[in-house]
């Protein structure tokens, strides 16, 4: 199960609860890039970023493992995960 988070105030505190079998949850999912950056500076373990994107990636991270994967359509990022 995704969990989606698209909130008018958005804090990435909400996002920080981890993923366990016991939560259900699984995936986490952000709308903009100003969350995205609020997210990563507040996480304190590994962080690794997979970004999916149908033309250009738009989103760059050197600081952390970044992972770009171009898919020809956005159906495909189910199959993916």
């Amino acid at each position: 199960m995704a969990t989606i988070i698209k909130m008018l105030n958005f804090q990435s505190i909400q996002l920080l609860k981890k993923a366990t079998c016991y939560n259900g949850l699984k995936l986490k999912i952000l709308y903009n890039k100003e969350d995205l950056d609020s997210v990563i500076d507040s996480i304190q373990k590994t962080r690794k970023i997979y970004q999916f994107y149908t033309r250009i990636p738009f989103y760059e991270n050197t600081n952390h493992e970044h992972i770009k994967i171009l898919v020809e359509q956005t159906i495909h990022i189910n199959k993916i995960i």
